[in-house]
């Protein structure tokens, strides 16, 4: 009696947190409010990218303007980094829209559906119900956590970038607008033309200082946005396989004792009959 009562408690229990988490965490779960500084630092991050995007494309415009061939591999490569800019600006956004979706996935489906198979379980006793009633609690758990913990971690890393970096975003819109007011200069592209003086170095110099800045900004984007919450993700299914595991490893050697005396069960009947038969004969 005693534990049909205990049963049917924590069938109780199961359906309260599947309704509450249904119907009243999932909404604060997937509303926007509730990642506000997750989201602006996601919107500070695509703000940044949109700005380099547009300085690198107005100087590869500009560097293409420019009469001869010195400044054509650096526009080239300039129009190349465009193409990762609008990749990062993806992931970023990518980013911002699963912060919503992974709550409202764990506390609309997720755990509601793992609090049903824990009611099964606890009707039929199947044990197979309850472990993937906890790898699903888990695992929304751990998917639900990647991105703002990930944000986190890029945001320090970022942090620490922008420190030891020198070349800000606002030097690199004021050498996109020298190099621009250059290509326009109708004197400046005469002299190159007829080779009477040339003064192409500082401009080369500054197309290649900003393609080489910028090269390093993407690659730090792509780890701190795209390296970083697949580790995260990654570490996160380590520690779900590793708690486990742990419990396989237990529940198999709860077992261990009975299979040891059965076998010896097994053993016993034979030598048994066989002495009877001993006897008789």
């Amino acid at each position: 009696m005693d534990k049909s009562k205990n049963r049917g408690i924590l069938i109780v229990i199961c359906v309260l947190i599947a309704a509450t988490s249904f119907w009243g965490i999932s909404k604060f779960a997937a509303s926007p409010d509730t990642y506000k500084q997750t989201i602006s630092s996601l919107e500070e991050k695509k703000e940044t990218v949109t700005g380099i995007t547009m300085v690198t494309a107005g100087t590869a415009t500009a560097l293409a303007a420019i009469p001869g061939e010195a400044t054509t591999p650096i526009a080239n490569k300039l129009v190349d980094l465009s193409g990762y800019l609008i990749f990062v600006m993806t992931v970023i956004l990518l980013e911002k829209y699963l912060l919503t979706l992974t709550g409202l996935l764990t506390f609309k489906i997720l755990i509601p559906l793992a609090c049903g198979l824990l009611v099964i379980y606890l009707i039929y006793q199947k044990q197979i119900l309850k472990e993937i009633a906890i790898r699903l609690i888990l695992f929304g758990i751990a998917i639900m956590c990647v991105i703002p913990v990930s944000v986190s971690v890029s945001d320090i890393i970022e942090e620490t970038y922008q420190i030891q970096s020198e070349y800000s975003l606002e030097e690199a819109q004021n050498d996109q607008n020298e190099i621009q007011a250059k290509s326009e200069d109708k004197n400046f592209l005469e002299k190159i033309t007829s080779k009477v003086s040339n003064g192409l170095d500082a401009i080369l110099d500054k197309g290649k200082n900003m393609l080489s800045n910028f090269t390093e900004y993407i690659a730090v984007m792509l780890v701190v946005n795209l390296a970083i919450p697949i580790l995260i993700l990654m570490l996160f299914i380590w520690l779900l396989k590793f708690f486990l595991g742990i419990n396989i490893k237990v529940s198999k050697l709860t077992e261990k004792p009975h299979e040891h005396i059965r076998k010896k069960d097994k053993k016993s009947t034979p030598t048994a009959i066989d002495s009877n038969c001993n006897h008789d004969c």
